[in-house]
């Protein structure tokens, strides 16, 4: 996305208030609506085999064409999607980028690709699947996509822009399966039992270090607070216009020792923690993508804050009935009767309106 001046420039605002042909007002106007009006552009790359196609498809509507056997996406693919947000329309233009991992050759030369790709977009989803230990490929084509950068200054862009998306949790299951319950609206949302949350939690933490740590001086993590109005420097922590920011890899002991000395300041500080982590996904059971909704718009930019009051209400979070019928690994939790049934998707319809 062009860098706009209501989003990047308060010198801008500054020039606009010495204007004396009042010409100021509609200034101000059309720049709002160019930002309002303009397209995100979210950039997905990662590993062949990963999920990507299959997670731009859930959240668009695009029909890539996705396989379990054998590479799809040869050239970086573009669909642009319309986004309803509490009676708004968002513009999200999403480019899936070929998996490297796919050959040698293939992987260097989708090196150029993938740094000139990110560079333009506004957020770039990096993925990775669930229950992946080892990560040492990712590690190393992330290095290489680093070292092809020009400078530092482009190594920050880039490590600022990219989110750690851990997909197709359904395929993660500890001590129970998840559960599918019914919607009033005739949809199905899908869940983990505790224990499977959890370890995605702890798989979500992990696959984030393993990539992120060779880059922590690049790395800033933020979150907005709009009541903390006053600034405020300590050490890798600093407050300064709503935006509460960390500069560098937190660990538990620093979260709990920076809320007691900043209680008003303690959720957000558990936030950035918790942006600190991939952003777990499930394709296959419409699971997380709210939350990488989120984390898109966030990372896209500070002042796109105004179009995520309505984003719970995109529907992202369910699945249709008959595309759930005869998935492994879940069980349905009756809401009319409050108790558990086997996996029947006859009962959907039969219990519906009773």
């Amino acid at each position: 996305m062009k860098k706009s001046p209501l989003r990047d420039s308060i010198g801008f605002f500054l020039e606009l208030l010495k204007s004396k042909d009042g010409t100021m007002a509609e200034e101000f106007k059309r720049m709002v609506e160019e930002e309002q009006s303009a397209a995100l552009r979210i950039v997905v790359g990662g590993g062949t085999g990963t999920g990507k196609s299959s997670l731009t498809n859930r959240i668009t509507g695009a029909n890539f064409p996705t396989s379990h056997t054998e590479p799809c996406t040869k050239e970086p693919q573009v669909f642009e999607h319309l986004l309803e947000i509490a009676g708004r329309v968002q513009r999200l233009s999403f480019c899936d980028l070929p998996g490297f991992s796919e050959s040698a050759k293939a992987d260097f030369g989708y090196l150029q690709v993938y740094l000139e790709r990110f560079l333009k977009g506004d957020a770039a989803l990096y993925t990775v699947p669930a229950g992946t230990r080892a990560l040492e490929y990712e590690r190393m084509y992330l290095r290489r996509l680093m070292e092809s950068a020009e400078s530092d200054a482009v190594r920050r862009e880039i490590v600022q822009k990219l989110i750690l998306v851990m997909t197709k949790a359904d395929t993660i299951v500890v001590n129970g399966p998840w559960t599918l319950t019914a919607t009033p609206d005739r949809k199905v949302v899908a869940l983990p039992d505790e224990s499977t949350r959890e370890v995605l939690k702890q798989q979500a933490r992990y696959a984030w270090l393993s990539l992120f740590e060779p880059f922590a001086d690049y790395l800033v993590t933020r979150v907005l607070q709009a009541d903390a109005s006053r600034s405020l420097t300590d050490g890798a922590l600093s407050v300064r216009d709503a935006v509460v920011e960390y500069q560098g890899i937190l660990d538990t002991t620093t979260v709990r020792d920076l809320g007691l000395r900043h209680p008003s300041l303690r959720s957000s500080i558990q936030k950035l923690y918790d942006r600190q982590h991939a952003v777990v996904c499930s394709s296959r059971f419409s699971y997380g993508l709210e939350d990488l909704l989120l984390r898109i718009f966030e990372h896209a930019s500070q002042s796109a804050v105004y179009r995520l009051s309505g984003l719970t209400g995109t529907g992202l979070r369910c699945m249709e009935p008959a595309y759930a019928d005869g998935l492994p690994n879940v069980r349905i939790a009756d809401p009319f009767r409050k108790r558990l049934v086997e996996l029947k998707f006859d009962w959907l319809e039969n219990n519906r309106n009773n």
